[in-house]
């Protein structure tokens, strides 16, 4: 299993690959599109769907 600082230290090592070499500046809500998909696995459910707080996975 991940250790969640593993998790951030990677998608921060890859935004600034990609920011640099590609002049990629994404914006906040793209970068948490990417994550939500990501990450759905691990994710709460109120994080995987915005703006619905309470959600619950059936």
């Amino acid at each position: 299993m991940r250790k969640w600082r593993d998790v951030i230290d990677e998608t921060r090592r890859r935004l600034a690959y990609l920011t640099k070499v590609m002049h990629l500046d994404p914006g906040v809500e793209e970068s948490l599109d990417y994550f939500r998909e990501e990450y759905a696995d691990v994710l709460l459910d109120s994080i995987l769907i915005p703006g619905e707080p309470d959600s619950v996975s059936a």
